[in-house]
């Protein structure tokens, strides 16, 4: 089930009390893989603002377990919309599985034609890589990021 995380949301209370937690956690994920995120205070900050409905870098909502942020947006490279995703954190137990199936559909109920998901902030990236391939996603293309100096 998708749900807008904003004021009305049934367990705003818990994810405003643990979203401190959740971005450090997400940018801890970001330095592993060698980034320089947003320092902690600006990265919740960015979080909040899109909580209270005033950020317009992605959406936010809830699926299964998780908070996502994503877009719905018509790529350069292609004819029709996209459903892509910004990031994925966990904020209460739950499955997985229950994610990605809820913006599975969410990105049909949308109309896109493809579901873009990222390993950016993933720890464990081949198992992650294998767990989507199973559901049907194919691997199209790897980033790779260098600080421009």
């Amino acid at each position: 089930m998708i749900e807008a995380v904003n004021s009305a949301h049934p367990e705003i209370n818990a994810i405003w009390d643990k979203l401190p937690d959740l971005t450090l956690a997400l940018r801890n994920r970001l330095l592993a893989k060698g980034m320089e995120p947003l320092p902690s205070n600006d990265l919740l900050d960015n979080v909040r603002k899109h909580v209270n409905g005033f950020g317009c870098d992605y959406t936010l909502i809830t699926a299964g377990p998780c908070i996502v942020g994503y877009n719905a947006v018509q790529p350069w490279w292609a004819e029709h919309t996209s459903y892509i995703e910004e990031f994925i954190i966990r904020y209460k137990p739950g499955n997985f599985a229950d994610t990605i199936k809820a913006i599975e559909q969410h990105a049909k109920a949308l109309g896109c034609k493809d579901l873009v998901v990222s390993s950016l902030a993933m720890i464990r990236q081949e198992s992650y890589g294998e767990y989507l391939k199973r559901k049907g996603f194919r691997e199209v293309t790897r980033q790779y990021i260098k600080e421009v100096t």
